[in-house]
């Protein structure tokens, strides 16, 4: 089985740097080339489950996975040009225009219905602790992903419960707070359980008064 790569790459050449549509196209192309790649899930399954991993499936994932790459080398772009602005050498964005184009590229990537690339994105976003852009946005995947594939179950529990509470589903904040105290001695100390279960029964009295 032959599974082609994707070429797609960025540079500084400002003849392709076309600020509307260069890195929503990259990834729009990107994630179009990972269906095709794997049209029936068959990585996305592999890299969830043991059992539908094998020859076949491995080489989708990783072809998948590479094809992402491209994305991410988008969005490493798109936060170099948050950071430092655009370079001299590219075709120009205002500077008031570019908040708006930022959040665009992150938003067309989480518009996204592949969830194997969901996933990807939020690893990348806790790869560069971008925790607080990534509770700017909702998903399907978001929370499943944080349920089921964080190991550390303080990070995982501590985001569910800042991402209900901004959405003002308090009472399942509050219960991601009860878990919080919960977890194992060498996870949290003694003073770090104490400020959670107080704040765990603020958050009682305060959904006490307003249900």
């Amino acid at each position: 089985m032959k599974i082609e790569g994707v070429r797609l790459s960025i540079g500084n050449d400002s003849s392709t740097f076309n600020p509307p549509t260069y890195h929503t196209g990259i990834l729009k192309l990107a994630l179009e080339r990972a269906k095709k790649i794997d049209p029936q899930d068959k990585g996305a399954a592999a890299s969830e489950s043991i059992t539908a991993l094998n020859e076949t499936t491995a080489k989708l994932l990783t072809a998948r996975l590479d094809t992402y790459q491209h994305i991410f080398n988008a969005l490493e772009d798109v936060l170099m040009l948050e950071k430092n602005g655009v370079p001299s050498d590219r075709v120009p964005i205002a500077s008031h225009y570019l908040p708006a184009y930022v959040s665009k590229v992150f938003d067309t990537a989480m518009a996204s219905d592949d969830k194997l690339f969901h996933y990807q994105l939020y690893n990348w976003f806790l790869s560069h602790g971008l925790e607080s852009k990534l509770l700017e946005h909702e998903t399907p995947y978001l929370i499943p992903y944080f349920e089921q594939y964080i190991p550390d179950r303080e990070k995982s529990l501590g985001f569910m419960y800042q991402f209900c509470n901004q959405k003002h589903q308090y009472q399942e904040a509050v219960d991601c707070l009860c878990r919080l105290p919960t977890l194992p001695s060498q996870a949290l100390d003694l003073d770090k359980r104490i400020e959670l279960k107080s704040q765990q029964q603020m958050e009682d009295l305060f959904i006490g008064h307003f249900p």
